[in-house]
């Protein structure tokens, strides 16, 4: 059975929220066939600057968060709009490996462990 969840990739960089198109996490759409959710970025776009309050806007099934800085992380979680969307309430949200998910996309070993580290996350 194809997993029909919407995912997003969110990463906490320099006190902006940049959300990632499917241009540069192909591996996620193509060889897991995960779904993208209705407002992300065109293709042809890398990622989008966004601001918190426009999250909800977005609400993926599940959210994979690249964050290098935990202070961030922990003040983001603290927010009634991070506690309101339905990856969070659901406890769907995965922190991973931010070297690995912000340079790791370009090339076959990057990518096949960001394939490895979603389907561990998604099947637990």
């Amino acid at each position: 059975m194809p997993l029909r969840m919407i995912i997003g990739r969110i990463r906490l960089s320099d006190k902006e929220i940049r959300y990632y198109s499917k241009r540069n996490y192909e591996v996620l759409y193509d060889d897991l066939g995960l779904h993208t959710p209705p407002s992300i970025p065109e293709p042809t776009e890398s990622m989008k600057v966004i601001s918190l309050e426009t999250l909800p806007s977005i609400n993926p099934d599940r959210i994979f968060l690249l964050s290098s800085d935990s202070k961030e992380t922990s003040e983001l979680q603290k927010t009634e709009v991070w506690k309101g969307l339905k990856a969070v309430k659901n406890n769907h949200v995965y922190i991973v490996d931010y070297g690995l998910w912000f340079q790791g996309p370009g090339g076959p070993i990057g990518q096949s462990k960001i394939i490895q580290e979603t389907v561990q996350q998604l099947t637990k």
